[in-house]
């Protein structure tokens, strides 16, 4: 008899679990800290990034991408690019298997708590939305629209 794998078997597993909290502590604990280390040191200044603050306006953006120079506003877009789309990924699945394994601990009375388990996946999308639009402003310096702003940073305040 041959083991199949469904999502729901997949997400009643454990490894992927331990896989997906790991990836997320390195992620958090080593390479966020290690980014802004190196924007810090390409600013000459403690800065705050965009992913960080509940919401920004226009001349908070450029004022950011001004200080960062070219260098700094490289180095951001692998950063927006590379890491932070793997992040969401990462912590949306991450939370909606724990939120999953917490729900199905309960009984079948409180079947909101099934809901509850997607908010970790719509806080990635709105953080997907986040990532892409920086990418968009990072290419459109210093020619960045409101409407990019205001998107951008109404994701922030979603996710």
């Amino acid at each position: 008899m041959s083991r199949r794998y469904s999502l729901s078997r997949i997400g009643d597993s454990w490894w992927l679990i331990i896989v997906l909290a790991s990836t997320f502590l390195f992620i958090t604990l080593y390479a966020f800290p290690s980014f802004q280390a190196e924007f810090n040191q390409i600013a000459g200044t403690e800065i705050k990034s965009l992913d960080t603050r509940l919401w920004y306006s226009q001349q908070d953006i450029l004022a950011l991408f001004q200080i960062l120079q070219e260098d700094g506003r490289d180095k951001l877009r692998l950063f927006s690019g590379v890491v932070d789309m793997i992040y969401p990924l990462v912590y949306g699945a991450l939370f909606f298997l724990l939120l999953k394994k917490l729900a199905g601990s309960f009984s079948t009375k409180k079947s909101w708590l099934k809901y509850v388990c997607f908010l970790p996946i719509i806080a990635a999308v709105f953080d997907y939305i986040e990532n892409i639009n920086i990418l968009i402003m990072l290419d459109t310096f210093p020619n960045i629209s409101s409407t990019q702003v205001m998107l951008g940073s109404a994701a922030t305040s979603l996710k």
